[in-house]
């Protein structure tokens, strides 16, 4: 143990991991230990060694120390959400991990291929890195790979014949990279997965025929194929699906009955399709599925009533049917927003836009695009939309207190309500977490270029909900601020005190301890350099 201590030293000095207490024996937990794990039944003696280390979100920085390979019972070892930077060490080929994850960091250049050395890897994460180039056809010896995320990367050209030896893979994530060629006949060796995902991962269709083979899979998750148009895939055998999404995949010619016959689906998006002919009867058979998305295909003849009414979410607009009422949204006003009852008795909120206007009509495919594939509590639901002769039509959750900005600045005081200290620091809380969802843990990395105290809904219970993503884009940056307050920053150095800032509807009944940290975390979030702006995770940490 004393020689893993030494190590644990050199790893602690290198990634600046100051917390550590030499003092205390690692395997006691004590002396901020907890993140490591030991193992004491080694013979002879009952000797202790290092087994797990979870280093998740620690703000670790510096490149990768070598010295975990001296590790060398080490099976778990988790670095997710640090500021890791460079490549995995060439030493690294001797250790016998079994769980590797660098989620999240800034590690680049090419495929590590000492990674394909250590070959009892069950589990591997490169999801969120810098990495570039091809995958390279020596990860084919990663025989006891069960689960694998490659996402969020540049990875190019296409996938190695050797990636087919993968037979025990039960996840893949290959999503958002820029690999080249169809996907491969050889992904029907993978029998055993549960979850494939390669959403925008540059790949062309069609679909293999070889996909039927996959029978386990309960997640399968496909978008924007190039290639040519293909008919549907063959999915029949797939009784365990409850995620089927093939978005935008070039698929045409009818939708397939057996669909409706695969019960356990709880997600269905198959939007953006050349899908023709009706929607089969069968899809009332889908109780449970919650989110139903066929937008931007080119169905015909009726909608099966039964389907719209039993269904949360499901948008079937852009489509050629003799009747397109995607949700039954009651009365609408000639307001711009108004609320409605849907059949069940759900109270909802309805946006109307205007298809006159190029604004209206922009906002439209913006939001519905953006917010239908985006799922947390810090987000207003969308349930679905309509479209109709000029009417563009939204219908969201609908939210009992209305705005913040209401509540705080009402015209009419009836509207307002009194939110005390606590509230407003849940408020504020809750936009962060909504803000770090769409800036860093969504799939589709969102930035909402329209934060207001009026784009902030409050529920009954007044948790904060961010709306209106009609000027949201992509973020196509590696900074996820775009808008900078400056008449902030300036008003609070002019005023002098910071607490001047503080709503004087509190009068003293605050914590000014902490409203002192919100308001230096709102300054480091204007400052000129964004650079130098924490990230929301961030600010969610201080």
């Amino acid at each position: 143990m004393k020689m893993e201590v030494k190590a644990l030293k050199e790893i602690g000095k290198k990634m600046e991991k100051k917390d550590w207490d030499f003092r205390k024996d690692p395997c006691t937990g004590e002396g901020n230990w907890d993140v490591l794990t030991c193992d004491c039944s080694f013979q002879p003696n009952s000797s202790c060694h290092l087994i797990d280390i979870v280093l998740t979100a620690q703000n670790l920085t510096g490149i990768i120390p070598p010295e975990f390979s001296e590790l060398r019972y080490l099976k778990t070892l988790i670095l997710s959400r640090n500021c890791l930077t460079g490549s995995v060490p060439k030493e690294w080929a001797s250790m016998h991990l079994e769980v590797l994850s660098f989620l999240g960091n800034r590690l680049s250049g090419s495929f590590p291929e000492v990674l394909t050395r250590i070959t009892t890897l069950q589990s591997l994460s490169l999801e969120g890195n810098r990495f570039s180039g091809p995958i390279p056809p020596e990860i084919g010896k990663l025989v006891n790979v069960e689960d694998l995320s490659l996402s969020s990367n540049s990875f190019s050209g296409p996938l190695p014949e050797q990636f087919g030896q993968l037979t025990n893979l039960r996840s893949l994530d290959i999503s958002g990279n820029n690999c080249t060629g169809q996907i491969p006949d050889f992904i029907g060796n993978w029998t055993r997965i549960n979850m494939l995902k390669m959403f925008g991962s540059g790949l062309d269709g069609p679909l293999p025929s070889s996909i039927s083979y996959l029978t386990s899979l309960s997640n399968l998750q496909i978008s924007d194929l190039g290639g040519k148009l293909s008919s549907f895939p063959p999915l029949e055998n797939m009784t365990f699906l409850s995620i089927l999404e093939l978005r935008r995949c070039n698929i045409n010619g009818r939708l397939p009955k057996y669909i409706g016959d695969m019960m356990a689906l709880g997600t269905l998006d198959l939007s953006f399709n050349l899908l023709t002919g009706n929607i089969p009867s069968s899809f009332t058979n889908l109780k449970l599925a919650d989110y139903i998305y066929l937008t931007g295909n080119k169905f015909t003849g009726g909608v099966p009533n039964e389907l719209i009414e039993r269904n949360k979410m499901i948008d079937i607009s852009n489509n050629n049917f003799t009747t397109q009422s995607a949700v039954p949204s009651g009365d609408c006003d000639k307001t711009h927003n108004a609320s409605g009852v849907l059949s069940e008795g759900r109270m909802v909120a309805v946006k109307k836009l205007s298809s006159k206007s190029n604004q209206g009509s922009r906002e439209f495919v913006n939001e519905l695009g953006i917010i239908s594939s985006l799922q947390h509590p810090n987000l207003v639901k969308h349930y679905g939309c309509c479209v109709e002769k000029k009417q563009l039509i939204l219908v969201y959750e609908y939210l009992e207190n209305n705005c913040l900005s209401r509540a705080l600045f009402g015209e009419d005081e009836r509207w307002r309500i009194k939110l005390e200290w606590p509230t407003r620091k849940k408020i504020c809380l809750g936009i962060a977490r909504g803000l770090t969802y769409l800036h860093e843990d969504s799939v589709i990395k969102i930035v909402h270029r329209d934060i207001k105290a009026s784009n902030v809904l409050l529920d009954e219970d007044l948790n904060a909900k961010i709306s209106d993503f009609g000027l949201a884009k992509l973020n196509d940056d590696e900074h996820s601020h775009t808008v900078l307050p400056e008449h902030c920053l300036r008003f609070a150095r002019q005023r002098g005190s910071l607490l001047d800032l503080v709503d004087p509807v509190l009068a003293s009944d605050y914590s000014k301890e902490e409203a002192m940290l919100i308001l230096n975390v709102a300054l480091m979030s204007t400052n000129t350099s964004p650079a130098l702006r924490p990230k929301m995770s961030q600010v969610l940490r201080v």
